[in-house]
């Protein structure tokens, strides 16, 4: 952060990945799959400058059966494709609940985040296999919760 000048602040999330067959445990005890069920964690941690929000991403291609689902892709690259479905789920995560203080159901911040609710739930696909589209290019991401709906959705209200 200092090398590039990036503060911290509830306003800034800061995502670190790694490479193929690298493995990250999280501060709750759990470690990426495929040696457990974990596929990405966000948290956050105090500095005199402010809070520094973060998601842990794993290398998702390291458990494609258990960090993403589908056996297709829209970019014909199924380990990025997965990557960029597990960043959504924890940029939501960040947003919504960014210091285990925000949004999350009665069963708790464990399973119960806007994207937990949601995980491996897709929307239709449409002919390039995605179902999203961000400046013209397919992608393949999960639902999120909205309560509006009382169900996952790709777009709220």
């Amino acid at each position: 952060m200092s090398v590039e000048g990036w503060k911290p602040g509830i306003a800034h999330a800061f995502f670190v990945y790694t490479a193929l067959n690298e493995f990250i445990c999280s501060p709750f005890g759990s470690c990426s799959a495929p040696n457990s069920g974990s596929c990405a964690y966000h948290f956050g941690f105090a500095t005199a400058d402010g809070v520094v929000l973060y998601g842990a991403m794993p290398y998702a291609g390291n458990s494609l059966t258990t960090c993403f689902g589908p056996s297709g892709s829209p970019n014909h690259d199924i380990d990025a494709d997965a990557a960029v479905n597990l960043t959504s789920h924890e940029q939501m995560e960040l947003a919504t609940d960014p210091e285990a203080t925000g949004w999350f159901d009665p069963t708790g911040f464990f399973n119960g985040e806007i994207a937990d609710k949601c995980a491996r739930v897709f929307g239709p696909l449409d002919a390039n296999g995605a179902d999203v589209s961000f400046n013209g290019h397919p992608y393949m991401v999960q639902e999120e919760w909205d309560n509006a709906a009382s169900g996952c959705v790709l777009s709220g209200p």
